[in-house]
């Protein structure tokens, strides 16, 4: 699921508190994560309208070139290769069957595991690159005394 890939690569990002760090981890984690069994919405629009929701709520929350929001970015990437038409072979997704209904991670774990990624991320009153000067575009509370 889209939400999922964008709230670990937001997650990583964070945490690695470094943009390049984020962008590289992305992809990595959404190969890791597509590799675990999981169910997909009846809708597949909805897939990426949670992921476009979560990366909208990083840019409003940490910028929109914090890590958090360049890893998010970097990890729901690979899942463009799904909109591409007429590709047959795929960089990201070339084994098994795209999708795996019936059999894995439920939607709603799926969606409860983004939360709990996110929550600390997005909870985080400031973000800060790590040279201490505020990332730009920011708008958190990095520019207000403690």
């Amino acid at each position: 699921m889209v939400a999922f890939h964008a709230a670990s690569g937001a997650a990583a990002g964070s945490l690695s508190r470094s943009r390049l760090a984020g962008l590289v981890a992305g992809p990595l984690l959404h190969v890791a994560a597509d590799r675990v069994p999981h169910r997909h919405p009846r809708h597949e629009a909805w897939e990426y309208v949670t992921g476009m929701l979560v990366i909208g709520l990083l840019v409003r929350r940490r910028g929109l070139f914090d890590a958090a929001t360049l890893g998010a970015a970097s990890a729901v990437l690979p899942d463009l290769e799904h909109l591409a038409a007429g590709r047959r072979r795929k960089l990201f997704h070339p084994f098994g069957p795209e999708r795996r209904d019936g059999a894995g991670l439920s939607v709603e774990a799926q969606l409860l595991l983004s939360a709990t990624l996110l929550f600390p991320v997005l909870r985080r009153p400031g973000s800060e690159a790590i040279d201490g000067q505020p990332t730009p575009f920011h708008r958190g509370r990095a520019d207000k005394p403690a």
